[in-house]
């Protein structure tokens, strides 16, 4: 039973530095283990959190461009606006002016262009520059008040007393031809008013005074 104790010294000794040597080895190697073991798993569970921060700020950024798409848009049309507001309102390629304080566009139109002396029909070459007018008034004043004075000067009827009773008559019916001719034109019946001033409000010469004024109440 206590056949160690024959060793030699030597052999004793080295039997002991061998089962030292031996008991030391174990706990590194299980220390080890455990850092391999748990690595993997840290990796795996820190991959979900990363992929979920990544589809948070791209979805911010996606907002954030949207705004950005969106206040541009809104600045850009306030800016048209302002320029809209700030020209007068026109009719292109017919002379026109515009009363700010009324808030009334008017297109003057000379009697001799439209109409021969005494008549009340309309020339056709005076058919133009009417079709610009209705085709103005229905695209940017659809719904808006249109009234067609009739002017004369102050000369009375004379070669055609069979037609007209006076100026007031025959500016009356210069006014209704034009009205009518704006409605063949597809512009409201209901928004237009014909009124015949006569010679009643004159201009500088006869030939100022002799016009059809087609003026459209903007607001």
């Amino acid at each position: 039973m206590l056949s160690w104790m024959r060793l030699s010294p030597l052999a004793l000794i080295t039997l002991i530095s061998l089962a030292c040597s031996s008991g030391q080895k174990t706990p590194p190697a299980q220390a080890q283990t455990a850092p391999l073991t748990n690595r993997p798993a840290q990796q795996t569970a820190a991959a979900p959190a990363n992929n979920a921060n990544q589809q948070q700020i791209a979805a911010m950024q996606a907002e954030l461009a949207a705004r950005e798409a969106r206040i541009n848009e809104l600045e850009a049309a306030r800016a048209q606006g302002a320029n809209k507001d700030s020209e007068d309102p026109k009719i292109a390629g017919v002379a026109s002016t515009y009363d700010k304080a009324k808030r009334e566009l008017t297109v003057t139109l000379q009697s001799d262009i439209l109409f021969a002396p005494g008549s009340a029909d309309i020339r056709p070459e005076a058919k133009p520059s009417l079709d610009k007018v209705a085709a103005a008034v229905k695209k940017d004043y659809t719904g808006k008040k249109v009234r067609v004075q009739g002017h004369t000067d102050k000369d009375p009827i004379l070669h055609s007393t069979d037609k007209w009773i006076d100026n007031m008559d025959l500016s009356q019916n210069r006014a209704g031809a034009v009205a009518r001719y704006l409605m063949l034109k597809g512009v409201d019946m209901k928004s237009i008013v014909t009124v015949g001033f006569g010679d009643t409000k004159p201009k500088t010469t006869k030939a100022a005074s002799r016009r059809v004024e087609i003026v459209v109440v903007t607001d």
